[in-house]
């Protein structure tokens, strides 16, 4: 859209350089924590944290009861996304990292936002260490970076301008009343008919009713696994 390539052009070489920088130091992180090599080549990242079993391993090594269960790759698709689900809720639940640092399954999973993956990844590392984590960034990586190619500044410019616009979005809260006389305002100023409104708006509530339905549920596999973990240690 207009919006998304307007972004893209305020998105600097300077920014660019700063995101380069923190997502090497954040592999640096993940690397020296679970002892593996990762990939030289950072663009290779999203595949490898793709089924969420490293994240959870990362996880366990920070708090060794914040995983239940850890689905191996050779499992389905819903066992695999369910790895990246159980890391993002022990973010929420045992780290206190609030939902505006999280990044949603598919930013990892179909990579539609990797930086959103590395910003959560690097609030984790910071909180960690404010809870007494003894291994930290790595704040001298920067100065000897190689330089980005055309082709990933370029792929880049795009995640990034996604971040920014969506972390740009301004958050107020307010009433319901309030709310829907401000979205009736909207709708009247762009020639909407009530009927399209009222339409639109018991739309958004549904969606929102199933958004939560399915965070509670999310919570409740997990308990349910935590249970599942502790019969089996028991038996």
């Amino acid at each position: 859209s207009s919006t998304v390539m307007s972004t893209i052009n305020t998105i600097s070489e300077a920014v660019l350089r700063d995101y380069q920088i923190t997502e090497y130091r954040v592999a640096d992180w993940l690397s020296r924590i679970l002892k593996i090599a990762l990939p030289e080549n950072l663009s290779e990242l999203p595949a490898t944290l793709r089924d969420g079993v490293l994240l959870c391993q990362l996880m366990n090594e920070i708090d060794s009861k914040s995983i239940p269960r850890i689905s191996d790759p050779s499992k389905n698709v819903f066992k695999l996304k369910e790895n990246i689900t159980f890391f993002l809720l022990a973010c929420e639940i045992e780290m206190k990292i609030p939902r505006n640092k999280l990044f949603l399954v598919v930013d990892l999973w179909e990579n539609k936002s990797f930086p959103s993956v590395v910003d959560c990844l690097k609030e984790l590392a910071n909180r960690a260490v404010d809870g007494g984590f003894s291994i930290k960034l790595n704040e001298e990586i920067g100065n000897d970076l190689p330089p980005l190619s055309a082709q990933r500044k370029a792929e880049l410019k795009v995640l990034l301008a996604r971040l920014h616009r969506s972390g740009n979005q301004t958050k107020v809260k307010c009433g319901s009343n309030v709310l829907r006389m401000k979205y009736q305002y909207i709708a009247k100023t762009n020639n909407i008919s009530e009927e399209r409104f009222n339409k639109g708006i018991t739309r958004f509530q549904a969606y929102y009713r199933g958004y939560v339905e399915r965070l509670k549920f999310k919570k409740i596999v997990r308990s349910g696994a935590f249970r599942e973990k502790v019969a089996k240690e028991i038996l």
